[in-house]
């Protein structure tokens, strides 16, 4: 068996202590910096970035090529252990002999929880905090290491081309499928809340509906003809059925021709510029019409970028269908208040 010092110079052992150290000082900011990476919640650090903090900006820098930031720091926490394997070798065998077994399973110990499991679980619990720190370290890292890892990354891809599957690539966002997987184990779990749960539910339902699923149907539409007087609108239709607004038609409800809103009547009581005796029609908005196919999300979107509160749905052949109200759409999501809504303020 070859002698000790023909393997570890004695003069060299310092350094083999502090090459190792430092080795395994990086294993654990790099696999911080992952599990940070991983769990942050994208909106704080979106919100960070966009109040100015640049750690933030950098993460959101990092995270828009996902493919090439972990793989850098895999590639390199795998170079790493292997070179703090060898160090742990060639220090046991100096001090102890050529228990190889042993020494493998004690360099593999020491890596896994100092290096991998206790940094991992102390920055995915301070991810926001965490992540904007070590995105500075990683981004010197990209710097050095990037293109080793990207030739690395190649490789695969070339073994696939080659064997007819071209390589997909990884997005950094979770599926909907995956999403709704994480939230029924979370949720089994407990640790998220029953009404977040159903909240997110209800956000997937909402983009696959369409507006006559979700409307307030002809039927139940409480309107008011064109021409009525202010005093005759509070006493014959306010009073029987407050709401905040009422479609105006002229001569049935298929031939809607404005949006009367309570708060522009009270408006102008308040400022004298109508009378009890002044028709609605001066008050009345322009009616805003959607085809009963409408998908609900692209409705939403379009009834807050024209400032719209009410819509009216219009079937295929032109009649009027029903209405939407902003809160309806917003109440698919958030669910309904119930009877924390005071009576005469559920809309049209």
């Amino acid at each position: 068996m070859p002698d000790r010092a023909l393997l570890v110079n004695p003069e060299n052992v310092p350094f083999l202590f502090l090459a190792g150290a430092l080795a395994l000082l990086l294993i654990a900011l790099l696999s911080a910096a992952e599990a940070s990476f991983i769990s942050a919640n994208r909106v704080q650090i979106h919100n960070l970035a966009r109040s100015g903090n640049r750690g933030a900006q950098l993460v959101e820098d990092l995270l828009a090529n996902y493919d090439h930031l972990f793989g850098t720091i895999r590639l390199t926490v795998t170079l790493l252990t292997v070179l703090f394997a060898v160090i742990t070798l060639l220090l046991g065998i100096y001090y102890f002999g050529w228990n190889v077994y042993a020494l493998t399973a004690l360099a593999a110990a020491v890596v896994a929880v100092l290096g991998q499991i206790t940094p991992w679980r102390l920055a995915a619990a301070h991810a926001e905090a965490v992540a904007p720190v070590l995105a500075w370290f990683v981004r010197g890292l990209m710097v050095v290491a990037g293109w080793p890892t990207a030739l690395f990354m190649k490789l695969p891809e070339l073994l696939l081309r080659m064997g007819g599957k071209p390589p997909t690539r990884r997005s950094p966002f979770l599926s909907e499928e995956e999403l709704r997987l994480l939230l029924e184990i979370r949720g089994e779990q407990g640790t998220i809340e029953k009404t977040e749960w159903q909240m997110v539910e209800r956000v997937f339902e909402f983009g696959d509906r369409q507006a006559y699923e979700v409307m307030i149907p002809r039927t139940d539409i409480v309107g008011v003809p064109k021409g009525m007087t202010v005093a005759d609108f509070l006493r014959k239709v306010y009073a029987r059925a407050p709401h905040a607004a009422y479609p105006v038609y002229e001569g049935s409800l298929d031939h809607i021709v404005g949006i009367l809103h309570l708060k522009d009547v009270v408006m102008g009581l308040a400022r004298e510029t109508i009378t009890l005796t002044s028709p609605i029609d001066s008050l009345m908005r322009e009616p805003y019409f959607v085809p009963e196919t409408k998908n609900i999300s692209e409705l939403l979107a379009e009834m807050q970028e024209r400032n719209q509160s009410v819509a009216v749905v219009v079937d295929e052949f032109g009649g009027t269908a029903g209405l939407i109200t902003i809160n309806e759409l917003t109440s698919e999501i958030v669910g309904r208040l119930g009877d924390e809504r005071p009576q005469g303020e559920e809309g049209v």
